[in-house]
């Protein structure tokens, strides 16, 4: 048979199904044919990937009709420019295909563009946490997805990544039809709220989110919040808010207390010269709402980059569960961050370690996802003393205060956290709307603290 026929695409169809993703010199043995025979055989499904010596080929695989879908960012000043394609492959592989180098988004061993599962810079555009849950209920018929985002695979979360949102994390957008939308939300958001008008419109959209029905999807966390857009004249800015919910009960009372808290742990960190998300607290109709304005978001609605730390581990380190202080000296030593930002990080994770925040998981910190490295790290988000927290039942349990010990490398960050941390608890005391039972607590960890203090 000729040496160009289509039963050459068929056999290297067939080579690739068994044997998975080849390398131009592996597929010319598979096939003995040469070259130029090899590149006519290279039709859909088969895809080439890579230039010269790192060309590789692979099947494409089909989710929900298509194999291939443009890459958009949208950047600060609200433009739209393509970073590459994405294409499903066989075996649940991805790639990313780009005429540009994008460094950050192929740091090894990604530096083909080949990832093992959807890429981890896409991870945080995942519907999840407590807004995710309620998105994927309300959506879950019209993406025919499960209503449990845990049920979700890799099709699923693509399926929501092309549905798109103006209140996903990040700059990314994923195919034309997220895009499109994320173009016609800048003039009018589906989640805007006049300024003068909050206190009116909180107490509505959050009785949305509790019926299940969010104004936009998810940006993550466990805690009860929605997004909006704050509209004042021609200013416009995109906040999270988190509320305490509308009923007298010790599980409402002590949420309006974390949210207080919470925003007395920014300022401490502030005055101490980390960046912080800046927030604003609210307070009406017997509820506490704590408005945090988006560093994802710009005024005229443009967006910046974000990836997790949740996500860079997942994917670099197979961590999961590593203290913010030690999980800093991986992505120093791998080039993610500034010895600058790997040291306030650091200083944060101890900070948090003081004030009792139970909550300091990878995906609670992040770093601004741009195409080359370091990436500088993002504001501090969601601080506060989480141990506090009701059970899962509404049960309110008080605890006593036990300060944390400073382990081996870490007292000098051990040393500077116990200033702003020591400034915190003052500053719970001092608050009136708090809880008695909060502010005692308050006062027995600043005491606690300043007495280990004394010792090293």
């Amino acid at each position: 048979m000729p040496a160009d026929s289509p039963q050459v695409t068929e056999r290297l169809r067939q080579l690739l199904a068994s044997r998975g993703r080849l390398t131009a010199a592996e597929a010319l043995a598979g096939l003995d044919v040469t070259r130029p025979t090899l590149a006519r055989a290279v039709v859909p499904p088969v895809v080439r990937l890579g230039k010269a010596r790192a060309t590789e080929y692979a099947l494409q695989r089909s989710i929900r009709g298509e194999s291939q879908w443009p890459l958009y960012r949208m950047t600060p000043e609200a433009r739209i420019f393509a970073v590459g394609t994405l294409v499903a492959l066989e075996r649940g592989e991805f790639a990313l295909v780009s005429d540009t180098p994008r460094p950050a988004l192929m740091h090894p061993p990604f530096e083909r563009g080949i990832y093992p599962d959807v890429p981890w810079f896409l991870d945080d555009l995942r519907p999840n946490g407590f807004l995710g849950r309620t998105y994927a209920h309300r959506v879950s018929q019209e993406l025919r997805v499960p209503a449990d985002i845990k049920l979700w695979n890799a099709e699923h979360v693509i399926a929501a990544l092309l549905h798109g949102g103006a209140t996903q994390s990040g700059d990314l957008m994923l195919g034309d039809l997220a895009m499109a939308r994320a173009v016609r939300e800048l003039d009018t958001p589906a989640d805007e709220v006049p300024l003068a008008d909050r206190l009116r419109r909180y107490p509505e959209l959050a009785a949305d989110v509790m019926r299940g029905e969010p104004p936009g999807s998810s940006p993550g966390g466990e805690q009860a919040k929605f997004t909006a857009t704050l509209r004042d004249g021609d200013t416009r800015q995109a906040v999270i808010v988190k509320f305490s919910a509308a009923e007298d009960s010790p599980a409402a009372q002590r949420w309006a207390t974390l949210l207080r808290c919470e925003a007395w742990a920014s300022e401490a960190l502030a005055e101490a010269g980390i960046a912080v998300a800046r927030s604003q607290l609210l307070e009406g109709h017997g509820q506490v709402f704590l408005e945090s304005e988006r560093f994802d978001r710009t005024p005229l609605l443009g967006r910046r980059g974000f990836v997790s730390l949740a996500a860079i581990a997942a994917a670099f380190h197979g961590e999961a569960g590593m203290p913010w202080w030690r999980y800093a000296d991986l992505l120093e030593r791998d080039g993610w961050v500034s010895a600058r930002d790997a040291l306030a990080l650091r200083r944060i994770s101890w900070f948090g370690l003081l004030i009792d925040n139970s909550d300091m998981h990878l995906g609670n910190f992040g770093l601004m996802l741009g195409d080359t490295l370091p990436l500088q790290a993002a504001p501090v988000y969601d601080m506060l003393p989480m141990r506090l927290r009701p059970g899962t039942q509404g049960t309110v349990v008080e605890r006593e205060y036990v300060a944390p010990v400073p382990v081996d490398g870490q007292l000098d960050h051990w040393r500077w956290a116990t200033v702003p941390a020591m400034a915190f608890w003052r500053r719970v005391q001092a608050d009136e709307r708090i809880e008695p039972a909060v502010r005692a607590y308050a006062r027995q960890a600043e005491q606690a603290i300043d007495q280990l203090a004394r010792r090293f």
